[in-house]
């Protein structure tokens, strides 16, 4: 897991300058988000999976119905037994688990073919979001999608087909699997908490998200030139969105040395860009 602590006097969201081309260095990927204003925990969240390619609700019903194809629903477990019972969503605790799918299926179409996937489509962004009671802190872990661990028995919602539980498995296989539930049952037993809600979308809800803020501001100290993404920027701050947005997100050889860990922190500073942004705007 990656991420980068906040510099002494730099508030939590001010985008990060991110060096392009292999000199982009890390030491942890949980993040933690102080807000300042009143508690409202949807709006918090919605700031966050804004950057995950979700947060519709934050733009009223036209972006809602815009979105709505590209998101998904599916029952929170493929199986795995929960300890903890209904949470109350405006005072108790909450674990979110946001996933960013890989799918070339449908609209998907024009990022390959649905042979490039498989199932349900990787996780190839994995988050988990620990939004604390008094509503004023959010802890974000990053998941990179090579992670190994151990994937839990899952059986698909939709087929029924049961799958056995698989030892040192990457941790995206998990929904290509068995679905959406396979996945949160993963994180549940990787990490010892219970997911209470799950929120997922795929490659055009980041390119409609980002266009319909006008553009998220990122910043790099290298100049990026990415051809397997699309992803070129200049020196210094960029506005993102559209196919920009989304090949920043998804970049691999733009950042660090071309692992997952580089583009993980791309996406905590976009993340941390739009949370800023929302909430200088009121959003």
């Amino acid at each position: 897991m990656s991420g980068r602590d906040i510099p002494p006097g730099q508030e939590p969201g001010t985008p990060v300058a991110y060096p392009g081309q292999g000199k982009l260095s890390s030491s942890s990927s949980r993040r933690r988000f102080r807000f300042r204003t009143s508690p409202r925990w949807f709006k918090i969240v919605t700031a966050v999976v804004a950057v995950l390619f979700v947060g519709v609700v934050a733009f009223g019903g036209y972006w809602a119905w815009r979105l709505q194809s590209n998101i998904s629903t599916s029952d929170l477990s493929a199986g795995g037994q929960r300890s903890e019972g209904a949470v109350n969503d405006s005072s108790d605790r909450l674990q979110i688990l946001v996933l960013g799918s890989d799918t070339r299926s449908g609209n998907n179409s024009q990022y390959g073919t649905a042979d490039q996937s498989s199932g349900y489509g990787h996780s190839d962004v994995m988050m988990l979001l620990d939004i604390a009671a008094d509503n004023n802190h959010v802890n974000v872990i990053s998941f990179p999608r090579d992670l190994m661990v151990d994937i839990p028995a899952c059986t698909d919602a939709k087929t029924n087909q049961r799958y056995d539980e698989q030892r040192s498995a990457m941790i995206n296989s998990a929904m290509a699997q068995a679905g959406i539930g396979c996945a949160v049952d993963t994180v549940n037993k990787l990490t010892g908490l219970e997911v209470d809600h799950f929120m997922m979308a795929d490659f055009n809800a980041v390119k409609e998200l980002s266009n319909a803020v006008g553009g998220v501001d990122v910043c790099v100290s290298d100049a990026v030139n990415d051809p397997e993404s699309g992803l070129h920027l200049p020196k210094g701050t960029s506005q993102v969105q559209g196919d920009q947005a989304l090949a920043f997100l998804r970049t691999r050889h733009g950042f660090a040395n071309g692992g997952d860990l580089g583009r993980i922190k791309a996406q905590q500073a976009f993340l941390g860009s739009l949370t800023r942004k929302l909430k200088s705007e009121g959003t």
